[in-house]
């Protein structure tokens, strides 16, 4: 990754709230379970009193840092419980990520089987990847992610 991506990212994580972070976290761990998280869960999870939570994620829902469907947080981090662009499964559930670079990312990042669904781009050809303890197995060279300068309005949420 470009030296000035990666010094952007880190900088933008640092900048985030703290009860963001940990938000964050939280949620996405809950999520691994395959099922939407509730805010009271997260509070408690948090040490932190309901409308704080409740705030936390209604500004990350707006920021497009997170999906919600009522009192239940049902994407965060990249990984989603509902339908979204790129799909994976691990452990035998299915999952949905936000962007390809997510899906890959998570992939690598929660060990096990993973296989990512997913698509090319523009053609739309069906593309799928396995990966095993991180390590994505038989590697197509012609596959890979275009990575285009972040564009701080859009929201992480949206697809990509």
């Amino acid at each position: 990754m470009d030296d000035r991506l990666l010094t952007a990212w880190e900088d933008w994580e640092r900048a985030r709230p703290r009860d963001e972070r940990a938000l964050t976290r939280a949620a996405f761990h809950r999520l691994l379970t395959g099922q939407a998280t509730g805010l009271a869960v997260l509070s408690a999870a948090l040490g932190l009193p309901d409308a704080t939570v409740a705030e936390t994620v209604r500004s990350m829902v707006v920021q497009g840092l997170a999906t919600a469907d009522g009192e239940r947080v049902t994407g965060v981090g990249g990984l989603s419980v509902v339908a979204a662009p790129h799909a994976l499964t691990w452990n035998g559930r299915s999952y949905w990520t936000w962007c390809a670079l997510d899906a890959i990312g998570i992939a690598a990042a929660i060990g096990g089987t993973v296989v990512v669904h997913s698509r090319t781009e523009p053609a739309g050809e069906a593309v799928q990847l396995t990966f095993e303890d991180g390590m994505w197995m038989d590697p197509d060279p012609q596959l890979g992610i275009r990575l285009t300068e972040p564009q701080v309005a859009r929201p992480l949420c949206g697809g990509t």
